[in-house]
């Protein structure tokens, strides 16, 4: 992939997302601008259970032999979750 590629939403929960091109930091990068489980929870009244939800994307990454580097979630209120991967050097 040569540039920044974005999905827009289909349907109105569904995820906005920036899929980023790998650099010399890491492998594969996506910047969610909207959270498709962020809005579920807030529609079944749960809004705190997304938080932990987010956790177990690293343990994904794990089981997929990634890294993954994030320095913040919508679900902690960050403007998006910022998602770095990178392979075992």
């Amino acid at each position: 992939m040569n540039g920044k590629f974005t999905v827009r939403k289909a349907e109105e929960n569904d995820w906005v997302v920036d899929i980023l091109p790998g650099n010399d930091e890491y492998d594969l990068g996506y910047d969610y601008h909207e959270c498709g489980i962020c809005k579920l929870c807030q529609d079944e009244g749960c809004p705190e259970l997304a938080v932990y939800l987010c956790r177990m994307d690293y343990v994904l990454a794990d089981i997929m032999n990634m890294k993954l580097v994030r320095t913040g979630t919508i679900a902690e209120g960050a403007s998006c979750c910022d998602f770095r991967y990178s392979k075992p050097r």
